[in-house]
């Protein structure tokens, strides 16, 4: 696992031929774009890219409640807006991350990433607790750019007034699970993974890392 940085692009940076040809062929700057572009090249060096869910499977969250503390309705209803509007920017190609209080958008991710995005968030949230949302876009190509969350994740929401982390079941791809889940509650983070599942119902049982 690893990240680029998508700001990179916009760096007074010297590239070379190839790169500036690949550019030039981009309909745009957005992530799918990047990807598709780069993925293009290397099919025409016999190269296939594989679904990072192929060997990662054990890195995904099946749907439920991973963390001691059951959500109230107030909290509920503040994931089930959030993962609304997660989806809703990750399909606009802006970024996966939403960070809401009291049914209100806080932050959006963009191209600062997850991290500035919970920064930004959290500041507004004061001596509140906000819910930070994440979440691929419908029918996300597996191959790249699935969403990712790890340990430092949960450092920057506690250190930024964020208790709740709402996850899409089988699309985010969790850095050591079960260390994961352990650093979250000993800081008090509430992990739910989201599926198709009715949310109360998910919220009503913890579930343990197989």
């Amino acid at each position: 696992l690893g990240k680029v940085k998508k700001e990179i692009i916009f760096k007074n940076l010297k590239f070379d031929l190839k790169a500036i040809g690949l550019l030039a062929k981009m309909i745009n700057r957005h992530d799918y774009s990047i990807f598709k572009t780069v993925l293009d090249e290397f099919a025409k060096e016999k190269i296939t890219i594989i679904s990072q869910k192929t060997y990662l499977q054990s890195l995904f969250l099946p749907e439920g409640r991973f963390t001691k503390k059951v959500l109230n309705k107030k909290e509920l209803e503040d994931v089930a807006f959030g993962m609304k509007y997660a989806e809703k920017m990750a399909e606009l190609d802006i970024g996966q991350t939403v960070i809401v209080l009291d049914q209100s958008v806080l932050a959006v991710e963009a191209v600062e990433g997850t991290d500035s995005a919970i920064c930004r968030g959290g500041s507004f949230a004061k001596k509140r607790k906000a819910t930070v949302c994440k979440s691929s876009k419908p029918g996300q190509d597996h191959r790249f750019d699935l969403p990712t969350v790890g340990e430092n994740t949960l450092r920057i929401m506690h250190e930024n007034n964020c208790e709740t982390l709402a996850l899409r079941t089988g699309e985010t791809i969790i850095v050591h699970p079960k260390e994961f889940i352990n650093l979250a509650e000993k800081l008090k983070i509430n992990i739910l993974s989201i599926g198709s599942g009715n949310l109360t119902k998910i919220n009503s049982t913890i579930q343990k890392i197989r």
